[in-house]
């Protein structure tokens, strides 16, 4: 059965990514991403929790919120959680971060996590231990918890239910394979019989255009599957895809868009 937030959940998801949206100065209740994805899908997950309105730069905050008659899905928010903490370098995988320092209302980072090429030993145990093919990660206090209320981390682990958010967020340097798992064959094969015939027509559509760059096909192509795609139910009904937020380069759906059409 799908999963969808609760009141007290989306309240704490609104609390942490509104306290990491940049304001860039403002003072008027509007919140930038400056195009970077991670800010934008958390300024499309604070209107779901009816937090703000989306806008093509940002978030305009309503005050008091509006909270919608419906909440969004709880696996496009522990995805969009992981991709925020990976922006502002409060998660890490595999390897102990540096705590960053950070000026949240400003968006500026004013010191940075260690590139991949020096990481060093863990010297305290992680967060989450290795579960599912998911390794360890270290996370700061606040994710913890946040992470602890929502059911991704059980147990000082990551929950089974979080496996899918990794493999969608794409996990910042985890080497975690989904596509032999049997939960995304299981959704493959069905969708392979069940395409809606308004994603066949967007198929021809876009096939029927003269790209410059060939990859623009493919691109163009995922957002069908960004927005009405799910691992675990497949293609989503008109009422489901409502209350989705597409979750930019998610890897599971492009996985998934590349087999069931066989485009690269």
């Amino acid at each position: 059965m799908t999963r969808y937030l609760t009141g007290p959940e989306a309240e704490a998801v609104a609390a942490y990514a509104l306290d990491r949206l940049p304001t860039l100065g403002d003072t008027d209740g509007r919140l930038h991403h400056k195009h970077i994805s991670a800010y934008q899908m958390a300024c499309d997950l604070l209107e779901a929790t009816g937090h703000g309105k989306a806008m093509d730069w940002g978030l305009v905050r309503f005050d008091p919120p509006r909270p919608p008659a419906q909440l969004p899905r709880w696996d496009d928010t522990a995805t969009i959680l992981i991709k925020l903490a990976g922006q502002t370098n409060e998660i890490t995988f595999g390897h102990k971060p540096v705590e960053p320092k950070i000026d949240w209302r400003q968006g500026i980072v004013l010191s940075v996590a260690d590139p991949p090429s020096r990481r060093a030993e863990p010297d305290r145990p992680p967060d989450l231990d290795a579960a599912d093919g998911i390794p360890a990660a270290w996370v700061s206090g606040e994710i913890r918890a946040l992470f602890s209320a929502l059911g991704i981390r059980e147990e000082d682990g990551w929950s089974h239910e979080a496996r899918s958010a990794v493999w969608r967020a794409g996990h910042y340097g985890a080497e975690c394979g989904f596509q032999d798992d049997p939960l995304f064959t299981r959704t493959i094969a069905r969708s392979r019989v069940t395409v809606p015939a308004s994603v066949l027509a967007e198929r021809d559509r876009l096939r029927a255009r003269q790209f410059r760059n060939p990859l623009m096909f493919g691109w163009e192509l995922d957002w069908c599957f960004f927005d009405r795609w799910r691992l675990g139910d497949g293609w989503l009904d008109d009422a489901a895809t409502a209350r989705a937020i597409p979750v930019f380069n998610d890897d599971v759906a492009i996985a998934a868009r590349q087999i069931i059409f066989g485009d690269k």
